[in-house]
């Protein structure tokens, strides 16, 4: 008998009164296997370098392809919400704030089952993102998130460009000796690296794999690892869930990294739009592969 196991996604709804304030939860209960599973799944890189999967909804065949982000939860283009008939479960009256300080109501919609390869999911909670999200991206509709991501063990294996979702990392065949862990936190679903050394300067980073790059940090802390001023000014674009600005940025193309065992060097770059201190994406497209192991807690890298 196939066994699962019940994730409670609550949220806070905040209604507002003339004398007082009430909440109240708003509860989507996700069912997934319970021991024992391991799905694994090709992944694309788009010329963005933002990694994503497909996804079946509702026991359809048709491909949803969802773009992998640890830092939010999962959610999809308002055009799906409405096509393909997800439950509305609630709102929070508190808006959703996007890396560049714009907000948007955070609406919540729940799909009755989602496949990841042979992992099926079940009352999935999605986010309602802008109409122009998708069209915006064109190669993925929404975002795999925290919320799917947190319950499992991930493994971006690079080398063959395949996605792992397991219950644990024995069943992913790694040879210990070939791991090497980061110094890292978790909190809930977030993960930072409270000590990660940036050109011999400790800073604190929080682990974005939605953020395309490598290292992107604030403009204090990038000043602090740039006391010669040798950064490259440029200009481009800074894509989020509320459109694409353009941006004036400074990049470092090699510093030196040190974070628990592993010490390596990247680029580090610093924009005019988002003020936060971000691992992201690219910087782990340099190793083999990179788990994420939030059952044990622990982040390793392959060794180099």
């Amino acid at each position: 008998m196939k066994k699962e196991y019940v994730i409670l996604f609550s949220l806070l709804l905040l209604c507002s009164c003339q004398t007082f304030n009430t909440i109240r939860k708003i509860s989507v209960t996700m069912i997934m296997p319970t021991e024992g599973f391991h799905t694994q799944i090709p992944f694309l890189i788009d010329s963005t370098r933002s990694l994503f999967i497909a996804t079946t909804w509702n026991n359809n065949t048709k491909p949803y392809y969802l773009k992998i982000d640890n830092h939010a939860p999962t959610a999809v283009d308002s055009y799906y919400i409405h096509t393909d008939k997800l439950r509305y479960v609630g709102a929070v009256s508190i808006p959703k704030r996007t890396p560049e300080g714009k907000k948007f109501k955070q609406k919540y919609y729940s799909l009755d089952n989602m496949h990841i390869g042979n992992l099926e999911l079940k009352n999935v909670s999605f986010l309602q993102l802008p109409y122009n999200y998708a069209a915006l991206r064109k190669h993925y509709i929404g975002l795999l998130g925290n919320n799917i991501l947190s319950h499992c063990v991930v493994m971006i294996d690079f080398r063959d460009s395949t996605l792992h979702l397991a219950s644990h990392i024995d069943s992913l065949n790694t040879d210990p000796e070939s791991l090497v862990p980061m110094n890292t936190r978790f909190f809930l679903s977030r993960i930072t690296f409270p000590k990660f050394h940036i050109n011999k300067k400790s800073k604190k980073m929080q682990l974005d794999l939605g953020y395309n790059g490598d290292l992107l940090l604030k403009h204090s802390d990038f000043r602090d690892i740039d006391k010669n001023n040798t950064a490259k000014i440029k200009k481009g674009k800074t894509t989020t869930v509320m459109g694409t600005e353009l941006t004036t940025y400074k990049l470092l193309d090699s510093a030196s990294i040190k974070s628990g065992s592993l010490q390596t060097t990247t680029s580090v770059l610093n924009n005019s739009i988002v003020e936060k201190n971000l691992v992201g994406l690219n910087f782990f497209s340099m190793f083999d592969f990179v788990i994420i192991d939030y059952p044990g807690k622990k982040l390793y890298v392959s060794r180099q």
